[in-house]
């Protein structure tokens, strides 16, 4: 298994080795060895070691589309990887070789390919990502969580369809152990700030400049990621000396794991970024969001403002460029989206979701078959 840079690209294949293992568990004739490859030093390593699983770290190249001379230093690491993985791969000799996303795949890719070992790719986003382009065409099957992003993968053998994987533990979310979690009360709406797995400096900024106003009229609780929170005393001084009392209605975390699924089911609405695995937890829980892509010029290829787009079709959420964001704004949509009724007003896809959920007597429907059991599916298959 491969994947990293990004907590998107990670903790997807964390869920699917919960899988993986769970299945290998209740079948005594299976053995199941797992070996997952990623860069040397990025976030995934100890993620991934956490987990029990042998972990073997390569010399990874960015693979930028704007002009840097880092590329220059880049574009050398790309074959030392490809060797390492061809070297690791033979004397591990895996039956699949699946890949999440991000540089750290490429070099293994070919390396897989060349060794003719049979290579799931899995993309998240709407639009793929260069390094996924670029292994498609080594990959033996490909898994798309949109049915818009079939044309991109022009004469590749193989694309399923199969969604994004959402962790089993999230899908049992409880609104009272979150608000136990962060000690509040359903006096007034609550609002879940979340930046990523690496935070969201545009996202926190507005925060702590609107703090004051936001807790005259909400609870809010965020996440802001790691080393990025601030000190109560801070805090403080981002208030109305009347109204300093009302910091007990703010909950900052770096970042939180075990609670996330409590948080979600708590949340009136969810501000976040456009993350396609964000986007589908929100999604697994049917909260209304207000979505902040990060902007296309010089800081993303867009993915995440062609997420939000998809994602705006069948839920209720509102979507603010951030090169056109204001304050004004953001609070008129969350007036809006917090309207008693709304979010019964959305049909097709909430009505779908309604139903289903009266037939189970249950608020939430877990669907038959995910995406992360699809391609644990297709992995077994081979």
């Amino acid at each position: 298994m491969s994947g990293g840079g990004t907590g998107g690209h990670i903790i997807p294949n964390i869920a699917l080795i919960h899988e993986l293992k769970e299945r290998s568990s209740q079948r005594p004739d299976a053995q199941l060895e797992l070996l997952y490859i990623g860069s040397r030093n990025g976030m995934e390593k100890k993620m991934i070691e956490d987990l029990h699983v042998p972990y073997y770290g390569i010399s990874t190249g960015k693979l930028r589309r704007y002009f840097s001379l880092q590329n220059f230093i880049d574009v050398f690491k790309i074959p030392i990887g490809f060797v390492q993985a061809l070297i690791k791969l033979i004397g591990f000799k895996p039956k699949v070789v699946f890949c999440k996303g991000g540089y750290v795949c490429f070099p293994l890719v070919m390396a897989a390919r060349l060794l003719k070992i049979p290579v799931i790719l899995h993309e998240s986003d709407v639009t793929p990502g260069l390094a996924n382009k670029l292994s498609a065409r080594f990959a033996t099957t490909i898994c798309i969580s949109f049915e818009e992003s079939r044309k991109f993968f022009h004469g590749n053998k193989k694309i399923v369809l199969t969604g994004n994987p959402v962790r089993k533990e999230l899908m049992f979310g409880n609104k009272e152990d979150g608000l136990r979690f962060v000690d509040f009360n359903e006096d007034k709406p609550i609002l879940l700030f979340m930046g990523g797995s690496l935070g969201a400096e545009f996202i926190n900024e507005f925060v702590w400049k609107n703090l004051d106003r936001l807790l005259i009229h909400y609870q809010v609780v965020h996440i802001c990621g790691q080393g990025k929170s601030k000190s109560p005393e801070e805090l403080l001084k981002l208030l109305d000396e009347k109204r300093k009392k009302n910091l007990s209605r703010y909950r900052i975390f770096n970042f939180v794991q075990q609670e996330l699924k409590d948080l979600y089911a708590l949340a009136n609405v969810i501000i976040t970024r456009a993350g396609a695995i964000t986007l589908s937890e929100i999604d697994f829980f049917d909260k209304p969001a207000i979505l902040i892509p990060l902007p296309a010029k010089n800081v993303s290829r867009g993915d995440q403002i062609e997420n939000a787009k998809i994602f705006a079709k069948h839920h209720l959420c509102a979507i603010l460029q951030q090169d056109e964001f204001t304050d004004e704004q953001f609070f008129d949509e969350l007036k809006h989206l917090l309207q008693p009724g709304l979010k019964d007003s959305i049909p097709a896809k909430r009505k779908e979701l309604a139903s289903l959920a009266a037939e189970a007597g249950t608020s939430r429907v877990v669907p038959k078959t995910t995406a992360l059991q699809k391609i644990a599916n297709l992995i077994e298959n081979i």
